[in-house]
Protein backbone atom coordinates (compact mmCIF):
# COMPACT_ATOMS: atom_id res chain seq x y z
CA UNK A 1 0.00 0.00 0.00
CA UNK A 2 1.42 3.65 -0.56
CA UNK A 3 -0.65 6.61 0.52
CA UNK A 4 0.66 10.11 0.23
CA UNK A 5 0.80 12.58 3.06
CA UNK A 6 -2.39 15.35 1.66
CA UNK A 7 -4.30 12.17 1.22
CA UNK A 8 -3.97 10.89 4.38
CA UNK A 9 -4.56 15.24 5.63
CA UNK A 10 -7.42 15.46 3.64
CA UNK A 11 -9.46 12.25 4.43
CA UNK A 12 -8.07 11.28 7.90
CA UNK A 13 -10.94 8.79 8.67
CA UNK A 14 -11.24 7.45 5.01
CA UNK A 15 -7.19 6.97 4.82
CA UNK A 16 -7.09 5.68 8.26
CA UNK A 17 -9.21 2.72 8.14
CA UNK A 18 -8.15 1.65 4.94
CA UNK A 19 -4.54 1.18 6.40
CA UNK A 20 -5.66 -0.26 9.24
CA UNK A 21 -7.71 -2.60 6.91
CA UNK A 22 -4.42 -3.36 4.92
CA UNK A 23 -2.51 -4.67 8.01
CA UNK A 24 -5.57 -6.85 9.55
CA UNK A 25 -6.63 -4.14 11.54
CA UNK A 26 -10.26 -3.19 12.29
CA UNK A 27 -11.28 0.85 12.74
CA UNK A 28 -11.81 1.11 16.15
CA UNK A 29 -14.35 3.59 17.60
CA UNK A 30 -11.48 5.47 19.75
CA UNK A 31 -9.41 6.00 16.47
CA UNK A 32 -12.51 8.00 15.03
CA UNK A 33 -12.24 9.92 18.18
CA UNK A 34 -8.91 10.35 18.14
CA UNK A 35 -8.70 12.19 14.97
CA UNK A 36 -11.67 13.45 15.30
CA UNK A 37 -10.14 15.74 18.30
CA UNK A 38 -6.27 15.56 16.12
CA UNK A 39 -7.46 16.95 12.98
CA UNK A 40 -10.13 19.39 12.92
CA UNK A 41 -9.19 22.78 14.51
CA UNK A 42 -9.91 25.79 14.04
CA UNK A 43 -6.33 27.44 15.32
CA UNK A 44 -8.35 29.07 18.75
CA UNK A 45 -7.27 26.05 20.77
CA UNK A 46 -3.66 25.36 22.14
CA UNK A 47 -3.02 21.87 21.73
CA UNK A 48 -1.96 19.08 19.50
CA UNK A 49 -5.08 19.40 17.47
CA UNK A 50 -4.39 21.20 13.94
CA UNK A 51 -6.61 21.04 10.72
CA UNK A 52 -5.37 18.23 8.51
CA UNK A 53 -6.64 19.64 5.80
CA UNK A 54 -4.71 23.06 5.04
CA UNK A 55 -1.65 21.59 6.59
CA UNK A 56 -0.40 19.73 3.63
CA UNK A 57 -0.66 23.21 1.10
CA UNK A 58 1.20 25.53 3.79
CA UNK A 59 4.14 25.73 1.50
CA UNK A 60 1.75 27.17 -1.48
CA UNK A 61 1.66 30.57 1.69
CA UNK A 62 6.21 30.00 2.76
CA UNK A 63 7.58 29.42 -0.52
CA UNK A 64 7.96 31.51 -3.67
CA UNK A 65 7.47 30.67 -7.11
CA UNK A 66 11.75 31.05 -7.96
CA UNK A 67 11.47 27.97 -5.15
CA UNK A 68 8.44 25.70 -6.34
CA UNK A 69 10.28 25.95 -9.92
CA UNK A 70 13.93 24.69 -8.60
CA UNK A 71 11.99 21.88 -6.46
CA UNK A 72 9.83 21.05 -9.93
CA UNK A 73 13.08 21.00 -11.87
CA UNK A 74 14.52 18.75 -9.34
CA UNK A 75 12.06 16.10 -8.45
CA UNK A 76 10.26 16.34 -12.01
CA UNK A 77 10.04 12.59 -12.18
CA UNK A 78 9.10 11.55 -8.34
CA UNK A 79 6.22 13.92 -9.21
CA UNK A 80 4.84 12.68 -12.16
CA UNK A 81 5.23 9.06 -10.59
CA UNK A 82 3.01 10.41 -7.36
CA UNK A 83 0.51 12.52 -9.20
CA UNK A 84 1.68 16.17 -8.00
CA UNK A 85 1.00 18.58 -11.14
CA UNK A 86 3.47 21.42 -11.02
CA UNK A 87 3.03 25.13 -11.14
CA UNK A 88 3.09 26.61 -14.59
CA UNK A 89 4.59 29.99 -15.50
CA UNK A 90 1.37 32.52 -15.32
CA UNK A 91 -0.23 30.34 -12.47
CA UNK A 92 -1.02 31.63 -8.73
CA UNK A 93 0.79 29.77 -6.35
CA UNK A 94 -1.64 30.15 -3.56
CA UNK A 95 -4.60 28.95 -6.27
CA UNK A 96 -2.27 26.13 -7.16
CA UNK A 97 -3.97 22.23 -6.39
CA UNK A 98 -1.08 20.25 -6.54
CA UNK A 99 -2.50 16.98 -6.12
CA UNK A 100 -3.79 14.96 -9.24
CA UNK A 101 -5.82 11.49 -8.23
CA UNK A 102 -3.86 8.70 -8.03
CA UNK A 103 -6.57 6.44 -9.28
CA UNK A 104 -5.11 7.13 -12.82
CA UNK A 105 -1.85 6.30 -12.14
CA UNK A 106 -0.47 2.76 -12.25
CA UNK A 107 2.51 2.24 -9.66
Amino acid sequence: MAIRYEDLSLNPEEKSAAMLNFVGFTYHHNVKEFLDTHTKSDGTEAGTARDSKTAPFHWRNTLSEEEVFSIQNECTEAMQLWGYRALEIGEKLSELEPVISLHNFVI
